[in-house]
């Protein structure tokens, strides 16, 4: 009868000497492979994510620079409106304006013209900083205008310092525009340029 040999241990080393090949087991192999495969979907994923957060970003930055925009160019041409050239002021307000502050202003539009037009008074305006909110789901934003505003006329000349107002805008199809304004306190006044024989002053809320 002839015995079975016994189960031994693969060889460590070869008949040479030379140590012999490690032999790794396939469920190691397959383990191995599956986690480089998941590094590599997370990996990807993250780098698609990291995109799309950017362009959400940047998307976001336009959006408030458009608000800060058309604030500023609202304020700035209703704060110089000009009587010597009614119906180009007008245009320029309302081309930033809609809603209630654009039909209060086309409707309030003559008699401005009216009363600057009696003190021969010329506004000019400098725009010195547009703070804009968070822009709301269903498109619309606030931003507060900080300002200084000069008047020239028969009367003499008056500064107007570290004005704001606070605007209400509405995204619409052709852009934002503003459809509410409300001057706020905070405005110093100074005559520059009194009638003759009358002290210059400054005057503060």
């Amino acid at each position: 009868m002839t015995e079975e040999p016994a189960d031994h241990p693969e060889p460590l080393a070869t008949t040479d000497g030379a140590p012999a090949p490690v032999r790794r087991s396939s469920s190691a192999q397959w383990a191995l492979g599956g986690l480089a495969a998941v590094f590599l979907a997370t990996t990807v994923l993250f780098g698609i994510l990291a995109v799309g957060y950017k362009s959400d970003l940047d998307e976001a930055v336009d959006e408030r620079s458009d608000v800060a925009a058309t604030a500023g160019e609202l304020m700035q041409a209703t704060l110089a409106f000009d009587y010597r050239d009614p119906e180009g002021s007008v245009a320029a307000v309302l081309t930033n304006a809609s809603g209630q502050f654009a039909a209060d202003f086309e409707e309030a539009s003559e008699a401005i013209t009216e009363g600057f037009a009696a003190v021969e008074a010329v506004p000019t305006a400098v725009i010195r900083d547009v703070f804009v909110s968070d822009i709301a789901a269903e498109g619309t934003a606030v931003a507060i205008v900080f300002y200084d505003q000069v008047i020239d006329g028969v009367a003499g000349s008056s500064a107007f310092t570290d004005c704001y107002a606070r605007l209400q805008l509405a995204r619409g199809p052709e852009g934002w525009t503003v459809n509410s304004v409300e001057n706020l306190a905070g405005c110093g006044r100074t005559e520059l340029d009194p009638p003759s024989g009358a002290p210059s002053t400054t005057v503060t809320p």
